[in-house]
């Protein structure tokens, strides 16, 4: 035997029915990117009052930091699904 047991459809279907059969279309894509926006301004807003002064703020740990909490948003979305959608 080959090494694909199954068609594409398949196993397509077996991530669809693993992800509770959430599509993964245009509308998922728009609304998990304006959650990973608005994710990564909070995580920026909230950051910046970690420093006394503005000129004391570590610019690339905000960013840094804001990056991720987006990555994790993005990531998040797709393994739980988003409601809105």
């Amino acid at each position: 035997m080959g090494r694909w047991r199954y068609g594409y459809g398949y196993y397509r279907r077996a991530c669809e029915d693993a992800m509770g059969g959430m599509n993964m279309t245009i509308e998922f894509w728009k609304a998990a990117c304006i959650r990973a926006i608005r994710t990564v301004a909070q995580t920026a807003v909230a950051m910046i009052p970690v420093s006394a002064l503005i000129t004391e703020v570590d610019w690339l740990a905000v960013l840094y930091t804001s990056a991720l909490a987006g990555v994790a948003s993005i990531l998040t979305s797709i393994a739980t699904g988003l409601p809105e959608v």
